[in-house]
């Protein structure tokens, strides 16, 4: 496949998933939508908006192998993935999600020793790790997307080529 189909792919394939994601997404009732808001605001009936990263949820995506064999393979595509997820599991400050709300959809191994404990270490702590095929990362996104609670956040993340 010649760079100007694949790009033309990719495009698609961005495009197909942007669309799916507003189709699929939940709707707010009236007086249910979420939007930015100041911590210290109070929510209606009075309650206190919180941040729980154990209602967030996330998805990590790195893809070092492809089907394709004109497709150079990404050496630290995984291993980006698992340190990101690593970091935003385990900021001692601030963690934004818990690591059993955790997906890492991977294609490959880690290569660093550094994101192979880390990888093991999330899988320890309750982290789903899945495939890293279209199918498998349209469905794990729709998944945790459902899956955020009130005071959570949804973060995906791809660590695959890109084109400018």
């Amino acid at each position: 496949m010649n760079a100007r189909k694949l790009l033309a792919v990719a495009l698609v394939a961005v495009l197909a998933l942007v669309v799916l994601v507003l189709l699929l997404r939940p709707r707010a009732r009236k007086g249910d939508a979420r939007s930015v808001r100041p911590a210290l605001e109070p929510a209606r009936g009075g309650r206190p908006v919180t941040f729980d990263p154990a209602q967030s949820a996330a998805l990590f995506v790195g893809v070092r192998e492809f089907n394709d064999e004109s497709i150079a393979p990404l050496r630290f595509a995984v291993d980006d993935a698992v340190d990101l997820a690593y970091q935003f599991a385990h900021d001692t400050a601030s963690p934004l999600v818990t690591p059993r709300r955790v997906v890492l959809a991977l294609s490959g191994q880690p290569y660093k020793k550094v994101s192979r404990a880390r990888l093991k270490d999330l899988i320890d702590e309750g982290a789903t790790v899945t495939g890293a095929s279209r199918s498998d990362i349209l469905r794990r996104l729709q998944k945790q997307a459902e899956g955020v609670g009130r005071d959570g956040i949804f973060i995906a993340s791809f660590a695959a080529h890109g084109y400018s």
